[in-house]
């Protein structure tokens, strides 16, 4: 059973994946066509967080992941989600009123949302540093 209580989500962020680790609240979203790793880590949570313009997002888009947006969330960005799906893919999620991966479509996302968690778990052992991990009783 997860004990952390849930955080607002960052508006104009599409969660897709939400975990806890070491206590930390963590999270893969979407913006547009890009994946984000979250981190709830509060008050660490400033100065990790840059602005970081991206021709891929809309303005809007953009302030989803603009820093006074964020709040306690830290963001690290990753790749361009096209990456994971094939070009056939694409056009089907684009063109299909509901659109079917195929089995290497499936692979690449699966593939895609565990090097994002580890990438968000490994942020968060770098902001806890010396900081170990709760024992269960």
């Amino acid at each position: 059973m997860d004990d952390v209580v849930r955080a607002e989500f960052p508006p104009g962020m599409r969660a897709l994946d939400r975990w806890t680790y070491r206590d930390v609240e963590c999270a893969v979203a979407s913006v547009g066509r890009l994946f984000y790793g979250l981190a709830r880590v509060g008050e660490f949570s400033h100065g990790w967080s840059g602005k970081v313009p991206s021709p891929a997002l809309s303005p809007e888009e953009q302030h989803a992941v603009d820093p006074d947006n964020l709040g306690e969330w830290v963001a690290i960005p990753a790749e361009d989600a096209t990456q994971y799906w094939s070009s056939e893919a694409l056009s089907r999620v684009v063109t299909a009123a509901s659109p079917e991966l195929v089995g290497w479509d499936t692979a690449g996302h699966t593939w895609a949302m565990q090097h994002l968690r580890d990438d968000v778990e490994t942020f968060v052992d770098e902001i806890l540093g010396g900081v170990p991990e709760p024992r269960s009783p």
